[in-house]
């Protein structure tokens, strides 16, 4: 199975009607639909010559009438995830090509479908407070289309530091607005010595930590390490990090992933997604 999906729809070219010269066309054209008549299919061209019309060398049938589908909805054409997606259910051993048309009023198609060529994306965040802000944005992204043309799909890997409160220790969080049943290293003045003594955070965290309490002997509490960038993945991921000297492309066992600040701006959180699509290429 080898997926067509034009590149834009300013490289197909569509007639009502196979009664067309098709000696010359449009530079750019790579595909012809004819939505009428005997020769009704989908057609891949090869053209020769330069100029802003080129002559026709070849013309080959990808897709007959009988495999293929034309939606009457609108879509739109630059989501290419959604549209791969959408073919894939529609198309079975009859079907091999689905016809989409834009909300634009242009067309282009989708031929044998493989979801093989959306990666998806794990998105590591943590929670409480909620929302967890890289998943929060992602979501709205997708669902308005930013990010469909980079054919990706997201997951959500979400860590609920609830799961670390203990009443029977000291436990220790980064910061209070997370409102969790425990101690703030932005509030902390003391340590009960008399507990477990257990911190939850990063690296940044632990330093924090042994410079207010320069007596707490590492080894007399545990540290449990939460740091996007100490997790373990198996797909390509986006984490967020406070470290901004951090961010970009990053490679954790092998697996790569982009790192953005902790506080990135959705437009920040969109370059990160297209520099990880650049290097998954």
């Amino acid at each position: 199975m080898i997926l067509i999906f034009p590149e834009h729809c300013k490289c197909v070219a569509v007639f009502d009607s196979d009664k067309r010269d098709l000696s010359w066309v449009y530079f750019l054209t790579r595909y012809v639909i004819f939505l009428e008549n005997s020769a009704m299919g989908v057609y891949e061209i090869e053209t020769e010559g330069t100029g802003f019309f080129r002559d026709v060398s070849s013309l080959k049938k990808i897709a007959s009438a009988n495999e293929t589908v034309i939606l009457d909805d609108e879509f739109d054409l630059t989501d290419r995830t959604t549209l791969i997606e959408m073919a894939d259910d529609i198309c079975d051993s009859k079907i091999n090509t689905v016809i989409f048309r834009g909300v634009d009023k242009h067309i282009t198609f989708v031929h044998k479908p493989d979801l093989l060529e959306v990666t998806t994306i794990e998105v590591f965040d943590i929670i409480p407070p909620e929302n967890p802000w890289l998943w929060y944005n992602i979501e709205r992204l997708e669902k308005i289309g930013v990010l469909g043309e980079l054919q990706l799909r997201f997951t959500p890997n979400i860590l609920d530091l609830r799961q670390f409160e203990d009443p029977d220790a000291f436990v220790i969080f980064p910061c209070k607005v997370s409102n969790l049943n425990g101690y703030f290293l932005d509030s902390i003045k003391s340590i009960d010595d008399k507990k477990e003594v257990k911190l939850v955070g990063c690296d940044i965290s632990k330093k924090t930590f042994e410079t207010i309490f320069p007596q707490q002997n590492p080894q007399r509490y545990e540290f449990v390490n939460i740091c996007p960038l100490h997790q373990i993945f198996k797909r390509p991921f986006i984490v967020r990090c406070c470290q901004r000297e951090k961010s970009g492309v990053v490679t954790i066992n092998g697996v790569k992933g982009v790192s953005v600040h902790s506080g990135a701006t959705p437009l920040e959180i969109i370059d990160g997604i297209k520099l990880l699509a650049s290097e998954l290429k």
